[in-house]
Order: C-alpha cells, then sequence, then structure tokens
C-alpha cells in the first residue's frame, strides 16, 4: 500500500508520528458506534502540520468525490480558524443542551438554538489560528465532558466544535455549499445547465463501492432523497478508472446494474406522485 500512495503522490502520515498531543486511545465513541476513535486523530494533524510551516490544510473526509475545481481563495489566506459549509442549528436537536454544559462545569455563553454548526466532512484549517487558540486540547476536553455527561449525543464531534465556535474559541469562515453538497439533496442548476456540485458526500449507508442499498428505499421517495441512487454512478464512474478497483471494489456496474436502481426510482415517483 505505501508503494500505492508514492505513485499516487500521497504522502502517508502514521498517527504515532503525532506525540506531541494527548492520544485519542482513551476518547470515548460517538455515540452512532459507525466511526473509531481514531477519526480524531484529523484534529491533530493541523498541529503537526503547523510545525512543519504549513500555513493551511484541507480536512476533506474519505466518502468525498470532486467533480469541479476548487477557488483557492476559499481555501487559504483566511484569517479565521476554519473554512466549512455552515447553517444555523439548535444543539438541542443534538442532545447537547444546558444541563449538559453545566453539568460539564462549563458556562453558557451564548443561545445554542442558534448555533453555527458546520459538517466536520471538508474542512479548510488556518494552522497558526488553531494552535494559536490551542483548539485540539479545548475539543478533546469539552468532548470528554460532554460525552461523560450524556453518551447519547448524537454527531458529537461536530457538536462540540460547533460549541466551540458559539463559546468564542474557533472561528468558521463560511464557504459555497457546492464544496459539501450531500447525496441526499439535489444541488442548483446552473444556467448553462451544469450542476453546482464542486464535491459530493456520500453521506449515507448507501456507499457507492458496497452493493446497492435498497431499505430506506421507502422513506426516501416522499422526501425526495432518491438522488442517493443517482450519484452511485459518477463515483463508480470515477472509481473504474483506477487499476485498484477491482481489487477492492466488487459491486455490479454494468450497464444494466446501473439501469436498474433509476428504473426503480423513477417508477416509485411516477406512483407516488399518481397516489397524492
Amino acid at each position: 500500500m505505501a508503494e500505492v500512495l508514492k505513485r499516487r503522490g500521497i504522502c502517508f502520515v502514521d498517527s504515532a508520528m503525532l506525540i506531541d498531543l494527548v492520544g485519542v486511545d482513551d476518547l470515548p465513541e460517538m455515540s452512532e458506534g459507525r466511526w473509531p476513535v481514531e477519526v480524531f486523530d484529523n484534529w491533530r494533524m493541523p498541529v503537526y502540520l503547523n510545525s512543519l510551516h504549513y500555513k493551511y490544510a484541507i480536512k476533506c473526509d474519505f466518502d468525498f468525490l470532486c467533480l469541479a475545481p476548487y477557488d483557492l481563495a476559499d481555501l487559504q489566506g483566511f484569517s479565521e480558524t476554519f473554512s466549512a459549509v455552515t447553517f444555523k442549528l439548535d444543539l438541542r436537536r443534538e442532545h447537547l443542551d444546558e444541563d449538559a454544559i453545566r453539568a460539564a462545569n462549563i458556562d453558557v455563553t451564548y443561545d445554542i438554538a442558534q448555533s453555527t454548526y458546520f459538517n466536520v466532512g471538508f474542512v479548510a484549517v488556518n494552522c497558526a489560528d488553531y494552535c494559536v487558540r490551542n483548539v485540539y486540547s479545548e475539543f478533546v476536553e469539552k468532548y470528554v465532558a460532554f460525552s461523560t455527561f450524556d453518551p447519547l449525543i448524537t454527531n458529537s464531534e461536530q457538536a462540540v466544535f460547533s460549541f466551540l465556535e458559539g463559546s468564542g474559541l474557533l472561528s468558521v469562515r463560511e464557504i459555497d455549499p457546492n464544496y459539501n453538497v450531500r447525496i441526499t439533496t439535489l444541488p442548483p442548476v446552473r444556467e448553462d445547465g451544469r450542476a453546482d456540485i464542486r464535491n459530493l458526500h456520500f453521506l449515507t449507508q448507501n456507499k457507492p463501492w458496497l452493493p446497492v442499498d435498497f431499505r430506506y428505499f421507502d422513506r426516501y421517495v416522499p422526501i425526495g432523497r432518491t438522488s442517493v441512487y443517482l450519484y452511485r454512478e459518477y463515483w463508480l464512474r470515477a472509481a473504474r478508472a483506477d487499476d485498484l478497483f477491482d481489487k477492492y471494489v466488487h459491486v455490479a456496474d454494468d450497464e444494466l446494474s446501473l439501469l436498474g436502481p433509476m428504473v426503480k426510482v423513477l417508477s416509485a415517483h411516477i406512483a407516488y406522485g399518481h397516489g397524492r
């Protein structure tokens, strides 16, 4: 694998090299049970990169597919801690409420019902500001405190970062939503007919490298989330060009296998429309 990464110009950094910060092994897992604690090593990396004099970095999850070039002005040269796609969210929806915050002996200094929230799947990081603000240590402290009080906080990694932003312990600059388009949504279409997407985020159980999954299909139809099946082909098309595709991806990707979900989606929407 080391040779494969080298051939693609990817420099792999072993987490064992991140020795200057508290490790992640003793941190509690997030309540959903979908992610190992090692995902928190992502938040040790900006400190490591800053030590190598990198000014900016991009944290990007593995379930992203880039479809259009980035504007570097969005991802570097900013003074805030992060650049990310943001929206307002009441953190009480994630079970992070005032009781949890006070139980952790932390003051509530802002209206958590109007928290600035962001998906951390794609985030540009100002490494210097990140280190000056000691963001990793603040994150670990709050994450452990909140998780200890209520282990059922949902999306707790993101909830804690949102809390840190609201408390003034980090800052976030908003970037265009096209940097983080979830496959459960349909993006705007530009005047030239092109979909307004830079990154597709396969943020569902329907990962395109796994067999197609219809378990939530009936739920997706009335709320317009069948786009998860439409986007599948784009990932497969990109991945199929890699010489490792057949080694790691074992799903049917012939024309009929790709057409099948499309027929199912179209038929379901026609039936749903007639039944309304």
